[in-house]
């Protein structure tokens, strides 16, 4: 996520305040907190929690290179963003002085997380990773990447029957930063749901007999052995950089801002080691990132879609500009996955402009779709309470069916919906390994002959 989570505690007393929601209009703001936040300095913390209120989108970037950690946001009004949750630095903070913003200081973070033991640990999934691919190895195998800077393996679990090689392949990975906990939960979701469902469920079926899917939950496993221990951890564990003072601002590199796109180090990330958005000396100097290049340019793949935490957004490039994407799939995918799952559809650049992402590199250079899902809302943090899993896969299990629908025709997102008007329905059905058949029936303009999305069952 480009943009710390709120406990309980924090969440209530938001609430209690009046703080639960955004502001609907700009020009509006709270009575000031500023002079909380400069007690707070002064007593000597390092980082302070806020609400940041009427930012134009320039001062935000300003922001971000001044060492601001952006959690969430609401829309644009006007120009300006109403409300925005993150930390400041001691240098954001100058800026805010020298501009006269408006803040309200959120309750004391401690730099922590509350890693709900209802999570899996990284080595938890490592374990079922393993278990599954010995239990199910007609389809689906444990591929090691490479390994983390503190030698941890990073695996992805590739699933599909036979040869893959010839059959659209597409990319789910979770947990680049590594105290967006949620996200490699997702992700092992989305990994046992296409194995153990294989023969019960007809789009899992269906997906594990003419797709290839690479399954990468832990992206950045060292930074996540630390965020399991409630430590508010963002970046990878790299030391040789420097960097100092407490997570996220402490030593490492923000692995999605490491990625080698168009314009890396640009905009958007921090010079400074100690940045909780520092991008490293230069594109793909991480062994986390160097192991995702490698399975990124291991062939040509459809589609990545990388979860992030919380905003409740699909994010599609560029990140870097304002620029719309020359490929018109990406906006048509996007407000699709938006639809299916109820986040709002943007582009990346929205908010503000960011360099060195995974997906402005596989666009850019790879030529592959690719989005950003951020999961959960103002109140939710990047480590929700456990109990709130069953609504997230409600919300992201229909992303990953989307997108294995269309991954041989991504185009058929511009294309109409099952009952709509003045449409005809196509049907084939496709005999299974399992011994049954599925039936994809799609809508398909009668003027044009676009199709729209698949829609995969049993056939009757």
């Amino acid at each position: 996520m480009r943009l710390r989570p709120l406990g309980l505690a924090l969440a209530a007393m938001l609430a209690l305040s009046g703080c639960g929601a955004p502001p609907a209009q700009t020009g509006w703001a709270p009575r000031s907190g500023n002079a909380q936040v400069q007690q707070a300095f002064a007593a000597g913390e390092g980082l302070v929690a806020v609400d940041l209120f009427n930012a134009t989108k320039p001062q935000l970037l300003e922001l971000t290179k001044a060492g601001m950690d952006l959690w969430v946001h609401s829309a644009q009004v006007e120009g300006k963003v109403s409300r925005v949750r993150g930390t400041l630095s001691r240098d954001a903070w100058d800026l805010v002085r020298k501009w006269g913003m408006s803040v309200v200081k959120l309750p004391s973070i401690h730099g922590l997380n509350t890693f709900d033991k209802g999570y899996r640990t990284y080595d938890q999934g490592m374990a079922e990773l393993r278990d599954l691919a010995q239990r199910y190895p007609d389809r689906c195998t444990l591929v090691e990447l490479g390994k983390s800077v503190e030698g941890r393996p990073i695996v992805s679990l590739k699933v599909g029957k036979g040869d893959g090689t010839q059959k659209p392949s597409l990319l789910f990975t979770g947990e680049n930063h590594a105290r967006e906990i949620v996200t490699a939960e997702i992700v092992m979701n989305l990994a046992q749901w296409l194995v153990t469902e294989y023969g019960k469920d007809a789009e899992a079926t269906f997906a594990v007999e003419n797709r290839e899917i690479w399954v990468t939950p832990f992206v950045n496993p060292d930074g996540r052995i630390r965020a399991e221990k409630g430590q508010d951890w963002r970046k990878n564990a790299n030391p040789k950089y420097g960097g100092g003072g407490s997570a996220p601002n402490g030593p490492g590199v923000d692995l999605n801002r490491n990625y080698d796109d168009r314009n890396w180090g640009s905009t958007g990330t921090d010079q400074r080691p100690g940045g909780a958005t520092y991008g490293g000396p230069g594109p793909f100097s991480e062994p986390e990132t160097q192991a995702m290049q490698k399975l990124y340019t291991s062939r040509k793949h459809a589609m990545l879609i990388t979860w992030h935490s919380f905003s409740n957004l699909v994010m599609w490039p560029w990140n870097d500009s304002d620029e719309a994407p020359a490929d018109d799939r990406l906006p048509a995918i996007g407000k699709k996955m938006g639809q299916v799952s109820g986040y709002k559809p943007e582009q990346g650049s929205e908010l503000y402009f960011t360099s060195g992402d995974d997906t402005d590199y596989v666009y850019g250079k790879l030529g592959m779709l690719g989005f950003t899902i951020e999961v959960g809302g103002w109140s939710d943090g990047f480590d929700p309470p456990f109990k709130k899993m069953p609504q997230f896969m409600k919300e992201n299990l229909p992303i990953a069916k989307l997108a294995i629908a269309i991954a041989d025709n991504p185009g058929a997102a511009k294309g109409p919906d099952l009952g709509t008007s003045g449409t005809r329905v196509a049907e084939r059905v496709v005999q299974t390994a399992t011994g049954r058949s599925v039936a994809i029936r799609q809508a398909v303009d009668p003027r044009s002959g676009q199709p729209g999305v698949p829609q995969i069952s049993w056939a009757r």
